[in-house]
């Protein structure tokens, strides 16, 4: 019986340059769908457990894939439930190996670190894949499940977290309905060390958790980037200097927020309705937009010299 549970370890999150180069070797691997279905049971004093797997491994670049794991639980008591998750990996193929560098998060139930190439069919852990090719609608949804935000990448791990990787901008959007991860459902957000603003409208209205931001390369925070989300806490590095309008606007659980000390900008209703912030020691600090902290107590101030 497998366990329902993310393994919250990655090996890497980015690579270089070099590693990133393509072997020639990958290109015999992309397109190629590889596939384990199988069935295990329980029995209990008054229950029967029925458990159907599935593992596919999808070669979508010649350099990105992707593991999917999903299960349906059918308890004679209880009824059924099911579970799904993915994890995006880099590989780098051989003559009789796929070694593979985990993107996101394992999967405990699917933890392979490579593949092991015998004929049509290639192996871990003793599970045995079989080849297929991907086909248009596996594409449609591997498309919804990642891709290009501005120079970064986003993934999405049908689990509950969204991930953005990579160096330099994400990209501004309209509204938080034309995101690209608009029907995505995460409550777990991760930006990753090299992302330096987030966008506008990015994480606007969504029933976020947790969010983790960069410790240093972070320098800016979009227009009403997550306003009206359900944070409750948030870091904000002393390498940010501004926050536009509306970024943490109608956060109503967000309290004790630090500003950062190199903070130069905070937009119109920047902060409005959230419960608490501080501008402590923010000496670089020009400009406090109109409304940036209505209904939000202040609770330590220090006046700025250059303040506009």
């Amino acid at each position: 019986m497998f366990l329902n549970v993310l393994s919250f370890t990655v090996s890497c999150s980015n690579i270089s340059e070099e590693e990133n180069s393509i072997n020639t070797q990958n290109k015999a691997f992309v397109g190629s769908k590889w596939t384990l279905t199988d069935w295990d049971y329980s029995i209990g004093d008054d229950y029967i457990g029925l458990h159907d797997y599935t593992i596919n491994i999808f070669f979508y670049s010649d350099t990105e894939g992707l593991i999917y794991y999903g299960n349906k639980d059918n308890y004679s008591d209880v009824g059924s439930s099911t579970y799904r998750a993915v994890s995006f990996f880099n590989y780098n193929a051989t003559d009789d190996k796929i070694e593979i560098d985990y993107i996101t998060e394992r999967i405990k139930e699917a933890n392979f670190t490579y593949f092991t190439v015998e004929g049509d069919k290639i192996v871990a852990n003793g599970y045995h894949f079989l080849k297929n090719k991907i086909s248009s609608d596996d594409n449609a949804w591997l498309a919804t499940l990642h891709g290009k935000t501005g120079e970064c990448m986003w993934y999405y791990d049908l689990y509950g977290m969204l991930y953005i990787i990579g160096n330099g901008n994400m990209a501004n959007y309209s509204s938080p309905n034309a995101t690209p991860w608009v029907d995505c459902k995460f409550n777990m957000l991760d930006v990753d060390e090299g992302v330096t603003p987030i966008g506008d409208n990015t994480f606007a209205f969504i029933s976020l958790g947790e969010v983790n931001l960069p410790r240093k390369s972070l320098t800016h925070i979009g227009k009403n980037a997550f306003s009206g989300s359900c944070i409750s806490k948030i870091y904000l590095n002393n390498n940010i200097t501004e926050i536009e309008e509306g970024a943490f606007n109608s956060c109503k659980y967000l309290e004790k927020v630090y500003l950062p000390e190199n903070i130069e900008f905070i937009g119109d209703f920047a902060f409005s309705d959230c419960k608490s912030a501080s501008l402590y020691l923010t000496p670089q600090l020009k400009i406090i937009g109109k409304y940036a902290f209505f209904n939000c107590e202040v609770t330590r101030f220090t006046e700025s010299e250059v303040l506009e």
